[in-house]
């Protein structure tokens, strides 16, 4: 009788799947390996700080304006102020992650400036856009600070009072979005049409100055 293999020496499933998983850990191992030595071998990324002028130059057209509307044209000096640094600091975020690379290191850097882009594909980040902008965010603030519905309302009923509050601050919000995209009405009915296309360039000119990389790097 021939002698037949032993049991024991054959590989059982529980060995065929360590060795499997044994080569699928060695395999990740050296595609790891080999990914690491491959960006080890790539120069290193080196981002030149953003010039501070178009930012200083801005902030100087935007200085000059207010002080000349209301010098010369006459118009409130807390309500220009507060229009015109709204609109300069948007101007500037927006401007500043709009120029943030795709490639660039930082991940939390690409997704704003990604969002940028696509709010300024869908809605625009140009003149027209930021002063809606501007004007929607300052409606929402006088929006809020003036309030239809009273905390002691809220406080004698808070589950009714916070529901109108809801409800209302949702309609002045639609209407601030309906206001805020028809800026250029209340501007050349308040003002008159010199003052209002004065106005306007001055903001064009602000954009045109923080736009200054963008082109420099166009040209190169």
């Amino acid at each position: 009788m021939e002698n037949s293999p032993d049991r024991h020496d054959q590989p059982t499933i529980d060995d065929v799947e360590r060795e499997l998983r044994r080569a699928q850990a060695e395999d990740l191992r050296a595609r790891v390996a080999e990914r690491e030595a491959m960006e080890a071998n790539l120069p290193t990324r080196v981002d030149e700080p953003a010039s501070p002028l178009p930012y200083l130059g801005a902030t100087a057209i935007t200085s000059v304006a207010v002080v000349a509307g209301v010098v010369f044209a006459g118009l409130p000096a807390l309500l220009s102020a507060q229009v015109a640094l709204a609109f300069l600091a948007l101007a500037m975020i927006f401007k500043r992650a709009d120029d943030i690379p795709t490639d660039h290191p930082n991940a939390l850097l690409r997704w704003v400036g990604d969002r940028v882009d696509r709010l300024g594909d869908k809605f625009g980040v140009e003149l027209y856009g930021l002063v809606a902008l501007t004007t929607f965010l300052r409606a929402e603030v006088q929006s809020l600070s003036s309030s239809a519905v009273t905390l002691a309302e809220i406080l004698a009923s808070p589950v009714a009072g916070i529901i109108q509050w809801f409800v209302s601050e949702l309609i002045e919000s639609i209407m601030n979005v309906i206001w805020a995209a028809m800026w250029w009405l209340p501007l050349f009915t308040n003002l008159s049409w010199e003052l209002g296309v004065a106005v306007i360039a001055a903001a064009w000119a602000v954009l045109w100055i923080l736009d200054v990389p963008e082109r420099e790097a166009g040209e190169v």
